[in-house]
């Protein structure tokens, strides 16, 4: 940015003019450096770049013009040289401050104007500059980095039309008139033209001086005499006493070469007017061959159309010389616009997609848009298999190993390879039986056991068929003989039924084979018994029920009179107790009281028919199954000689039944069937 330092605020007015206005020369950039842009390096070390202001009494006052000839000579000099860029002019018309970053030493061009640092834009009037035509003009000396130089009879000037907003003075009181760029010492001086208030018929003319930061035609004096009548012609301000030299004021036009001069005048009232250059004072042309109006002196062919690069804006001549920029571009061959900064300018942008790896690259895109499209992970632009070395369909980067067969214990729906790790069930059971000892008891016990469980080592769940409990083992115990289920099931629900039997022996039986009574005192009584069922060999218990008889044998004779019993053990400690066997004491025998008995049908299913002979006397019926239990006893009248009784619930095996009428008894086997 510039900076805003006031090197020198310099004012000399002329005593015969408005007072007020002045000069002003600010700092742009001291010492400016080396600067690097696309035409190259540019080396202003030691270079000052100053900006230089006439400053206003009014806000609304009107910067017209800076202008010299030979009578009001206007000069800017340097010691040195002026700078000039190679894309600069001798005004700001053509400077574009977007160019800038590219070109950064056109930002410290030399140039002269009214107000503008850059284009006109609108409301604003360009600057225009006049002088003699070629090598011979100021303003070609001045791009050539000379002094500008104004004092020949011919003139020149910098100047725009009244009413541009880039001539009024504004609330800073000041309008711009040039920009200088040197690494040597200033100096010079400046006629201009003012409209104060804006008024054309208010014009005001100044002449200012400076060099450096010091006065040049300031003068002072002390004790002085001269005229002091303001009125005087040659009034002095400065002088102290009033000598009787004034002489009365003429005001007219005092120079000889005006259209207008005035011999008998000695005060300017800067009425002067002057035929310009190739005019006559009628304001014709002294010369107009082609008669356009514009004089042949000031004829420049050129390229006049304002939209060509390079439009001559001297020009009035057409000399078919416009070349243009191409689309999109400017004169200088760079974009007009290139919002992205990527060397294409937005007209000639193409949208589409820019990434070679996406399915829809575009090769004319020259803008990415989003648009681009991309294959998924290990597919092409196809949707094939980058991949697929079993053309399954299935890229190889997607392959899952595992169990494919559905109805494979570990069957995996995610896999894609079966790789042989499929598990079926393959539960099997073995047992070991321990039968029961004894006939009807419960101490029978099975233990299951089992390979081949999925998982491997996995928990099995043993189940004793069809309502037992799950248990963890398979130890079942307490079992009663018969036969039997257990269900083995492993964690992956494998299952496989065992079955077996729990054997017992036959039932432990004592089977009275016969009972011999005895005369009383004689001791003539004998029983002898069969027993069947158990485990061999028996042990034998006998007791008199009445008495104090004991023995160990398996038969018993000598016996007295009275009620025995036995008790029979076998090898597994399995026992039955007989029931009571009655050995008579024969006293007398009366025909008459004995009991003649039979049963049928022997054996018998479900209906036994018991047939007693005589008896007097009431009877009582008993029947013991052959482990001695009471299963029927009944009470009949005496004469009652018919008895049935159902035994279509007793189990299968043989039974005693004992009828008893008074002293006499009668006994048979029956065998009951199933």
């Amino acid at each position: 940015m510039f900076r805003n330092l006031l090197l020198a605020f310099v004012l000399v007015p002329s005593s015969l003019f408005s007072q007020g206005y002045g000069l002003e020369l600010e700092v742009v950039s001291n010492d400016i450096g080396t600067l690097v842009g696309a035409l190259g390096t540019t080396d202003l070390t030691g270079y000052s770049c100053y900006r230089i202001y006439v400053t206003m009494n009014n806000e609304d006052d009107f910067m017209s013009s800076v202008s010299g000839d030979i009578n009001n000579p206007t000069y800017v000099n340097t010691t040195t040289h002026f700078y000039h860029t190679a894309l600069g002019a001798a005004t700001p018309n053509g400077i574009n401050p977007l160019l800038f970053p590219v070109y950064p030493d056109l930002l410290y061009d030399s140039w002269v104007t009214i107000g503008l640092d850059g284009p006109a834009m609108a409301g604003e009037n360009l600057v225009n500059a006049l002088g003699a035509s070629g090598d011979l003009g100021w303003s070609a000396a001045f791009e050539d980095g000379s002094d500008i130089v104004m004092d020949d009879p011919v003139g020149g000037s910098w100047f725009i039309l009244n009413g541009g907003s880039n001539g009024i003075a504004g609330d800073d009181l000041r309008v711009l008139i040039g920009q200088v760029t040197t690494d040597g010492t200033l100096s010079g001086q400046l006629h201009v033209q003012v409209f104060e208030n804006g008024d054309n018929s208010n014009a005001s003319l100044h002449h200012f001086s400076f060099e450096g930061a010091e006065w040049t035609n300031a003068f002072s004096g002390q004790n002085t005499c001269g005229c002091t009548d303001e009125a005087a012609f040659n009034y002095d301000p400065l002088v102290e006493y009033e000598d009787g030299s004034c002489i009365a004021s003429v005001f007219g036009c005092l120079d000889e070469l005006s259209c207008n001069f005035n011999a008998l005048a000695n005060t300017p009232d800067f009425s002067c007017t002057y035929a310009s250059e190739g005019y006559g004072c009628d304001g014709e042309c002294l010369a107009d061959t082609d008669e356009d109006g514009v004089c042949d002196v000031f004829e420049i062919a050129g390229c006049t159309d304002v939209t060509a690069c390079n439009y001559a804006f001297d020009a009035t001549d057409e000399d078919e010389s416009c070349t243009y920029a191409d689309f999109g571009y400017d004169c200088l061959g760079l974009c007009l616009n290139d919002t992205d900064d990527d060397g294409i300018c937005d007209a000639l942008e193409v949208e589409g997609c820019t990434d070679l790896a996406a399915c829809n690259y575009s090769l004319e895109a020259t803008e990415e848009d989003g648009s681009c499209e991309y294959a998924a992970s290990n597919y092409d632009c196809d949707g094939n298999c980058l991949e697929d070395a079993d053309l399954d369909g299935i890229c190889d980067a997607f392959e899952i190993e595992g169990c494919t067969d559905f109805d494979a214990l570990n069957f995996d729906p995610t896999a894609t390879d079966d790789d042989g790790s499929c598990a079926y069930c393959a539960l099997e059971a073995s047992l070991e039986v321990t039968d029961a000892t004894c006939n009807g008891s419960d101490d029978g016990a099975v233990l299951v056991s089992a390979i081949g469980a999925y998982p491997n080592d996995s928990l099995l769940t043993f189940v004793l068929l069809p309502d037992g409990a799950p248990q963890s083992e398979g130890a079942f115990v307490g079992l009663l003989a018969g036969e039997y289920t257990v269900e083995v099931v492993d964690a992956a629900g494998c299952f496989t039924t065992v079955l077996f039997e729990v054997m017992e022996p036959e039932p432990l039986l004592v089977l009275l084979d016969n009972v011999v009574g005895t005369e009383q005192g004689l001791n003539q009584g004998a029983i002898a018994i069969t027993v069947t069922g158990g485990s061999e060999a028996y042990v034998f218990a006998w007791t008199q029920l009445d008495g104090s008889f004991t023995s160990t044998s398996e038969d018993i004779d000598n016996l007295e009179g009275g009620t025995y019993q036995v008790t029979v053990s076998d090898e597994n400690g399995c026992s039955v107790t007989s029931f009571e066997i009655v050995v008579e004491t024969i006293v007398g025998v009366e025909e008459s009281m004995m009991i003649d008995l039979s049963l049928f049908p022997n054996p018998v299913v479900s209906n036994l028919t018991i047939e007693i002979g005589h008896h007097a006397m009431q009877a009582s019926v008993h029947i013991h199954d052959a482990a001695g239990r009471l299963v029927y006893t009944k009470t009949i009248a005496a004469g009652t000689n018919r008895l049935q009784v159902d035994c279509s619930r007793w189990m299968s095996g043989m039974y005693h039944v004992v009828v008893l009428s008074g002293e006499w008894d009668a006994r048979e086997k029956v065998f009951v069937q199933r």
